[in-house]
């Protein structure tokens, strides 16, 4: 049965500096587009980056549970696809999260002109790193309601999933009431996905961790970059909503780097040196994140 597509409304912030192109923002499951626009969108767009920011189905405001239980992969994979029809140039794609999940799932049919996985989802889902946290009762009321927004309703639990405690309260309080929940059903279509590698002739790619990620292990990390040959970074100082963590700023300098790499077919090995970055790299790297 065909399903209607609509393209999501779309958030634009122009480059104040010589253009380099678009970059399209995906963000995680219980977040919104807000999350990239708090740095990151000013941050590349000075930078010369025109960026694109935009809610995956059903993360508006707080949507109601039953409604998104409706929405699945494939509704998260025709809303990014739709967005990305109005780019000119192929893209440079960063997803957060889920929405790396989002952009594995893309990239299987399309290509991009760079791949970014943020601390992406491992194709299990977080439900790991929600056992690590099941002393929060509402972890279990989720499971037991199918309401996964009682996940993230303390702002205790949402603090411990998504940040550091080095992050400042006051703005992990603004941010909590920002969150909405997210789809049952995509988190059970998980196994069933059925990611496949990614040729890094046509998308190359690069994976970049927390070392304090409590939602997504180093390990997993490690896994999603040898699937795809995806180029790895880990930070060991910031947590999983990294680009709100402390050194936000300098992960943007970084990502510029990579982005300012040569990516033609024939250069794309320069990316692999970035293939590990050992926590006295960034120590030395980055007195902020010390």
């Amino acid at each position: 049965m065909s399903r209607s597509i609509h393209t999501p409304a779309m958030f634009v912030r122009e480059p104040s500096a010589a253009p380099k192109g678009d970059i399209i923002f995906v963000h995680d499951a219980w977040h919104g587009a807000w999350c990239w626009d708090e740095y990151f969108t000013k941050d590349f767009s000075d930078k010369g980056f025109r960026c694109i920011t935009f809610n995956l189905p059903g993360h508006t405001d707080r949507t109601e549970h039953t409604a998104m239980n409706e929405l699945g992969f494939d509704d998260y994979v025709d809303a990014l696809a739709s967005v990305v029809a109005h780019c000119e140039d192929s893209p440079v794609i960063i997803g957060h999260g889920m929405g790396a999940l989002v952009l594995q799932k893309y990239l299987q049919i399309h290509t991009c002109r760079m791949a970014v996985f943020m601390s992406p989802m491992p194709s299990n889902g977080y439900w790991m790193g929600l056992l690590r946290l099941l002393i929060n009762v509402g972890t279990w009321k989720a499971l037991r309601t199918r309401n996964l927004y009682e996940v993230v309703r303390k702002t205790s639990t949402a603090r411990s999933m998504f940040f550091t405690r080095q992050t400042d309260p006051a703005k992990v309080n603004a941010w909590h009431a920002r969150l909405c929940g997210a789809s049952y059903r995509a988190f059970k279509e998980l196994p069933r996905l059925d990611i496949k590698p990614i040729s890094r002739s046509l998308t190359p790619s690069i994976v970049i961790g927390g070392g304090k990620d409590r939602l997504v292990s180093v390990k997993d990390f490690q896994r999603t970059s040898r699937i795809h040959d995806a180029g790895l970074i880990i930070i060991p100082h910031m947590g999983h909503d990294m680009m709100l963590d402390q050194g936000h700023r300098w992960l943007v300098d970084l990502l510029i780097n990579c982005l300012d790499f040569p990516i033609e077919k024939e250069k794309i090995p320069v990316v692999n040196r970035l293939k590990v970055a050992s926590p006295a790299q960034h120590k030395s790297l980055d007195p902020v994140l010390n």
